[in-house]
């Protein structure tokens, strides 16, 4: 499998063989086209053609960087007839920072512009697999904090919370909190979520290779 995900400041590519990962994680903001398949080439061992199966974070994210992502995986899927999985980037964030922390309940947040945020709120248990608690959604910056008033999820991950200090996320929870505003998705999570809807048989036919980019609940934000 090639992994690979381009939502936020990193430019992440993974390849993955019998369970074995082979990871190059390049953060270059706004230099995702020019990286992408050099970083590409770095980690294959092989032909692209010699490939079984893509995954990709299809966002949300950086509207460019999906793009970015979206058109390497078009171009893999129909020159090399391969099947792709479709993999949330904050999904991804949510098994980074497991990896990473072993954070059981994990809250992510990623700036999406204009003072919105990208959000979802994750658990880990059933042998450690990722569930949905909170389905993804944009808020504003307001309304996030709000949400975290009952929020179950101890652990924020996302370059959004480095816009809030410790008093006001204090002022959200009655117990201690960890704060993690510097991961970036990496491809090893989105081979590691894809891998395990493969498994199942639950993974997207080559031809849906669409990005997400939540803009149904931008429209409705700016018509409140």
């Amino acid at each position: 499998m090639l992994a690979l995900d381009t939502s936020s400041t990193a430019c992440s590519v993974a390849f993955v063989e019998d369970g074995n990962y082979k990871l190059k994680h390049v953060v270059a903001p706004r230099q995702h086209a020019a990286t992408i398949l050099a970083v590409i080439e770095a980690v294959l061992p092989c032909s692209l053609s010699e490939l079984d199966l893509l995954a990709w974070g299809c966002g949300p994210g950086s509207f460019t960087g999906l793009r970015i992502a979206a058109s390497v995986i078009q171009a893999l899927t129909f020159t090399y007839n391969l099947s792709c999985i479709k993999i949330s980037s904050l999904a991804a964030l949510a098994q980074t920072a497991y990896n990473r922390h072993n954070w059981q309940k994990i809250l992510v947040a990623v700036n999406a512009g204009i003072g919105q945020v990208y959000c979802a709120s994750y658990c880990f248990a059933n042998a450690c697999r990722l569930q949905i608690v909170v389905a993804e959604q944009r808020l504003s910056k307001i309304d996030l904090i709000t949400s975290l008033t009952g929020n179950d999820a101890r652990c924020l991950v996302g370059d959004a919370w480095s816009q809030f200090t410790g008093d006001v996320l204090d002022l959200q929870h009655s117990t201690a909190i960890c704060v993690d505003t510097n991961s970036c998705p990496s491809a090893v999570a989105v081979a590691q979520l894809a891998l395990s809807q493969y498994s199942t048989g639950n993974y997207a036919n080559s031809t849906d290779i669409t990005p997400n980019y939540l803009h149904d609940d931008l429209f409705k934000i700016n018509k409140s």
